[in-house]
């Protein structure tokens, strides 16, 4: 036998175990939603992707300053928390130019 075919059988079972999880995997998977929309301001979309991005940094702070000594039900409350101001700030934003541009407009009729 040639040593590079020489197939390990360590490997083989490696590789046949993580065939097997990811086959059991995709059977028992629940489907999951990628990009939830949390709320819609004026015809716009407040998606969790925009929720998570505006959170991640956070997150990352929240547990470096405990020096990852925080409980999963701790760390899942914070996040909940942050989420929460991360959406209604998400909101204020898309709020702020369209009650900028109705005040612009009730001026305008009043300078003329």
């Amino acid at each position: 036998m040639i040593m590079s075919e020489y197939k390990s059988p360590r490997k083989l079972s490696i590789s046949g175990v993580l065939a097997l999880f990811a086959l059991s995997i995709s059977v028992n998977a629940e489907p999951q939603v990628i990009n939830q929309m949390r709320a819609v301001v004026n015809g716009e979309p407040v998606t969790q992707l925009e929720v998570d991005a505006a959170v991640s940094s956070q997150i990352q702070v929240y547990v470096m300053e405990r020096q990852g000594k925080v409980t999963k039900t701790q760390l899942k409350k914070e996040i909940s928390s942050m989420e929460e101001r991360a959406l209604e700030d998400l909101i204020d934003r898309k709020l702020i130019p369209v009650s900028y541009t109705h005040l612009r407009a009730h001026e305008t009729e009043a300078d003329l």
